[in-house]
């Protein structure tokens, strides 16, 4: 029988398996990420849009958007080599589709992170949900409520990728003042929760301004005839027309009937006024009008890429209120590439994204989950928005 040899004590053996422990260790460290990065698991993300309804048409261009942005970084590579996977359900153009939408993004497919909805009264009306589920959320709401009350965190689960009425409100009312030079505002917003926010903004803005509106006026989403408001405007004099509204198809009704009335305001609009379905919608009416936008196309580097990607896959203009899709996906996939899928590890990482170079801008997420901090005030030109110029929040 073969004696075994006792290496107990033996100091050269007790080396040699320290030195092969201390190997295997090193080994087992640098193939870890590598071993992680071969789970091609697809990761769920979910996209809460309006496929049908009202706002169809946005919902549209909004998963178009999403869609270009999900194939770039599948091609480039995915998460850590693992592809999104985007589910998209359908808000209805509601607050109870946009509910029930969350509900099975959540409870049925199990997604890890959601993007949308763009409305502030649907985002409100998911916000709870989200907010017990700890489900990291990118929306497009941009009721300043929907983050801050009294300068206390709302949720700390949603981060907001466009700019919030906070600063399109006071820019819309600094331009009619500053640039325009005119004093004499009228008001017309959607009685919704987005109209009424933002005509507060721009009423309380052009008060502080010396400017107390002439007239203010609102209305129910789908209105058909806008004529009796439009005939008080200029009855009271309104020199200067903001339109706060919140769907294209009501915008686009608006611009047509004041030119149908021959009424000359200045019409200044919120981001819906010049997307592409009320420009398409109004045609010559939208013509020589300025609103205040979340982008222009083109108007950086970022932008003018993703311009010739979404022309070249779509044959389309891309559109100004569908492109924070684009980004807050980009946005997810880079706090997810650091943190993995683990909820909080992605809040926190979204919250730690600072200087991100998007379509829509430069975001720096604050502590309240705002990401963006300036808008861009246009007119439209040709039938297309021209930059005036770029808006801060702290200016």
């Amino acid at each position: 029988m073969p004696k075994i040899k006792n290496i107990q004590g033996d100091p050269l053996h007790l080396r040699v398996i320290s030195l092969l422990l201390l190997i295997g260790l090193l080994i087992f460290i640098s193939l870890g990420p590598k071993l992680q990065a071969q789970d091609n698991t697809p990761i769920k993300i979910g996209l809460n849009v309006e496929l049908t309804g009202l706002a169809a048409d946005l919902g549209d261009l909004s998963k178009k958007a999403a869609d270009l942005a999900v194939e770039e970084i599948n091609a480039a590579g995915g998460i850590n080599g693992r592809p999104i996977d985007l589910i998209a359900e359908d808000s209805q153009s509601s607050n109870q589709g946009a509910v029930a939408a969350t509900n099975k993004l959540i409870n049925s497919h199990k997604v890890v992170a959601m993007v949308g909805p763009v409305k502030s009264t649907q985002m409100q009306a998911v916000s709870d949900i989200v907010k017990k589920a700890h489900l990291p959320t990118m929306y497009g709401g941009t009721n300043p409520k929907l983050t801050r009350i009294d300068n206390k965190v709302v949720n700390p689960w949603v981060f907001r990728c466009r700019p919030a009425d906070s600063i399109a409100g006071v820019a819309v009312a600094r331009f009619i003042i500053e640039d325009l030079k005119i004093n004499k505002v009228g008001i017309l917003h959607d009685s919704d929760t987005f109209g009424t926010t933002g005509a507060g903004i721009v009423r309380d803005t052009l008060k502080k301004l010396g400017a107390e509106p002439v007239l203010i006026e609102k209305y129910a989403t789908g209105t058909e005839n806008y004529q009796p408001q439009l005939l008080n405007m200029k009855a009271a004099g309104a020199e200067a027309l903001v339109i706060y509204g919140t769907n294209a198809n009501d915008d686009a009704k608006i611009l047509r009937q004041i030119k149908e009335l021959g009424l000359d305001f200045k019409v200044v609009g919120s981001p819906s006024n010049a997307q592409k379905i009320t420009l398409d919608l109004a045609k010559e009416a939208a013509e020589g009008i300025y609103a205040v936008v979340d982008y222009v196309p083109g108007q950086s580097e970022v932008a003018k890429r993703y311009r010739e990607a979404y022309v070249k896959k779509y044959g389309s203009e891309p559109d100004t209120l569908a492109a924070w899709n684009y980004d807050a996906l980009y946005i997810l996939a880079e706090a997810m590439k650091k943190a993995g899928t683990d909820p909080e590890k992605i809040r926190e990482a979204i919250l730690a994204t600072k200087g991100f170079k998007g379509v829509l801008g430069e975001f720096n997420f604050d502590e309240f989950g705002d990401g963006l901090h300036e808008v861009s005030m246009i007119q439209i030109k040709n039938g297309q928005p021209s930059l005036l110029r770029i808006v801060k929040e702290s200016e």
